[in-house]
């Protein structure tokens, strides 16, 4: 009895390290335009205090903004990412990445229509800096840059990550 728990444990547990691991390769795929993963940055987020949810709630369109589902949310990974080469004077490219896990696509489906059928002025209450988010199958990838000075370092980190993306695939 203890021998198959235990082996049922390991196996679990390399599947979890596994998702986590190729995430982590996806993201250090982002150094080919020059953006490293600062030390120690990877943290996991309860699913009820996602970025979105937690934004939308403190905003004035609180109620007629869809908020996320959370049952249906297994996990969410984060990665803090900071560019090698200054954008500005003294000012270095800084962006989270974060991979949203869902139950099935159709979840993650509905959790990027909520996401996305609301209009500009109302996103950009919910993050005023450039994002993005892009659907592989049951996840979702966020881009949440560190401000405005990173709108045109998006289309890169997008580009490289969705490379990624389709590379794991």
């Amino acid at each position: 009895m203890k021998r198959t728990v235990l082996l049922t444990s390991l196996l679990l547990f390399s599947i979890l390290t596994y998702g986590q691991l190729s995430f982590k390769g996806i993201v250090k795929g982002l150094e080919s335009v020059g953006y490293s993963i600062d030390t120690d940055s990877k943290n996991t987020i309860k699913p009820s205090g996602n970025w979105y949810n937690t934004r939308a709630k403190a905003t004035m369109f609180h109620g007629t903004v869809d908020t996320i589902p959370t049952a249906k949310l297994i996990s969410i990974t984060n990665y803090y990412i900071r560019g090698k080469k200054a954008i500005l004077p003294r000012t270095y490219g800084r962006a989270a990445i974060q991979e949203w896990t869902f139950t099935d696509t159709t979840e993650s489906n509905y959790a990027l229509n909520c996401i996305t059928k609301n209009n500009s002025i109302v996103l950009e209450r919910i993050h005023k800096a450039p994002w993005t988010v892009l659907q592989s199958g049951n996840k979702l990838y966020f881009i949440l840059t560190g401000g405005t000075y990173m709108r045109d370092e998006l289309k890169k980190l997008e580009s490289e990550l969705r490379k990624g993306i389709e590379k794991e695939n």
